[in-house]
């Protein structure tokens, strides 16, 4: 009895931790805890970063394939379904299409962000006559919208909406990030955001309407810029300062006149 009685006080004089052992080990894991979070983000981010120009690039596949087998021989933005891994010209089906972006940042191979304020986004891709082909996040609607309500207003009132403030102020303008257009706030005096802004020229007397990213949002801003949208593709300017940044005197819009293709092909500005 009393040996047995020396066994269980024995078992109940074993020592436990102590409140600062306690402490400092919980410590330890937090630590590593907040060492292993930035690492397993930075490698979730990169596979969705992976994911997503797989995806740039099987858009670009499909649509050089269909491309080259109808041979249209003009400049044509198919829109891809990853679905089921094919393309289409049509942008009332294309709207259907399940979003299939991951990053919120912009990635190699097309322009724009996968996934955009929490929407995945699909892939669009033009292929020009001359065998250059282009990818962009999104089906780039709040852009055509934008000319399309543009040449609306131009066609209803005449010539007081032709390319100055009248029109800009009756259609608007979109922002968009220095990093989304040129991968960084890298351009001359324009702060973070620029603004997409709407030109009318013409064409054999048809009118047309291209938009310039320009550093102001309002109507009486500077007509110039550093970027123009026009039939579905986005030309970045490649004129440089000499300090490195993009000079946004590089889109003289009053300038541009009626051959925009000329301007912007043929002046070796543009990219």
């Amino acid at each position: 009895m009393k040996n047995r009685y020396r066994l269980h006080n024995k078992h109940l004089n074993i020592k436990g931790f102590t409140l600062g052992e306690l402490l400092i080990t919980v410590a330890i894991i937090a630590v590593l805890v907040a060492v292993s979070i930035p690492i397993f983000a930075s490698s979730l981010d990169r596979a969705r970063a992976a994911a997503d120009m797989a995806n740039v690039r099987s858009a670009k596949a499909a649509a050089a394939a269909e491309y080259l087998s109808d041979q249209p021989g003009d400049s044509v933005t198919y829109y891809y379904d990853a679905v089921n891994g094919k393309v289409t010209t049509d942008r009332t089906k294309a709207a259907a299409f399940e979003g299939f972006g991951r990053s919120d940042k912009a990635v190699k191979g097309a322009s724009g962000i996968p996934k955009k304020d929490g929407k995945a986004q699909i892939v669009a891709v033009t292929y020009d006559a001359d065998g250059s082909i282009s990818a962009a996040w999104g089906m780039g609607t709040e852009l055509d919208s934008m000319i399309d309500n543009a040449l609306a207003n131009i066609a209803s009132k005449g010539d007081k909406y032709y390319s100055g403030s009248d029109l800009i102020n009756s259609v608007g303008t979109l922002p968009v990030a220095t990093s989304e257009l040129f991968g960084s706030a890298n351009v001359y005096q324009a702060g973070d955001t620029l603004y997409w802004r709407p030109y009318q020229f013409t064409v054999n007397g048809k009118k047309h309407v291209f938009l310039y990213a320009s550093n102001g949002s309002s109507g009486t801003a500077n007509w110039q810029g550093y970027a123009i949208y026009y039939n579905g593709k986005t030309y970045k300017s490649k004129n440089l300062m000499s300090n490195g940044t993009v000079d946004r005197n590089s889109v003289m819009v009053s300038n541009v006149g009626s051959d925009l293709e000329t301007y912007l092909l043929g002046t070796g500005k543009w990219e």
